[in-house]
C-alpha cells in the first residue's frame, strides 16, 4: 500500500484476542483482513490484500477506516438496514462488542502499568481482574 496505516501494539493485541474469541466467519474475515493490513501492508498493494481475502477494494478501505475510528468493535458489527428491529439488535451487539474491546484494552494497559512498576496496593479487588 502507498500509505499503510500504522496500528499500535494495543490495537494489535485487541485484534489477536478478538480473532481467538470470534466464532462468526464474517467477523473473522474482517479481523484477519485488518491483521494482514497491519503486518503486510508495506509489502503488498491494497488490491493484493483485497484479492487475498476475496473482498472488494473499497470494502478493504471501509474496514480500515472503521477500525481506525472505532477499534475492533466496529469490525464486529453488521448494520441491518431492513428493519428498525434488526438495526436495534445490531447496535446493541455493536455496543456490547465495543465495551468488551475497551475492557481488553484497559486490561492490557493495566498489565503494562503494573509491569512498569505501577503500585497495585490501592487497586484492592480490581488488581486481579482478568
Amino acid at each position: 500500500m502507498k500509505n499503510p496505516p500504522v496500528f499500535t501494539q494495543a490495537q494489535m493485541v485487541d485484534l489477536e484476542e478478538a480473532l481467538h474469541r470470534e466464532k462468526e466467519s464474517w467477523a473473522r474475515l474482517r479481523i484477519e483482513t485488518i491483521i494482514t493490513v497491519a503486518k503486510e501492508a508495506h509489502n503488498l498493494s491494497a488490491k493484493e490484500i483485497a484479492n487475498r481475502h476475496e473482498i472488494g477494494y473499497s470494502t478493504l478501505f471501509r474496514w480500515i477506516k472503521s477500525f481506525e475510528q472505532n477499534g475492533v468493535g466496529a469490525l464486529l458489527c453488521r448494520f441491518y438496514r431492513r428493519s428498525a428491529t434488526g438495526r436495534d439488535k445490531a447496535m446493541n451487539l455493536f455496543h456490547m462488542r465495543v465495551f468488551n474491546s475497551e475492557r481488553i484494552k484497559g486490561k492490557y494497559e493495566m498489565e503494562e502499568w503494573i509491569a512498569n512498576g505501577g503500585d497495585t496496593a490501592h487497586l484492592g479487588a480490581f488488581a486481579n481482574l482478568g
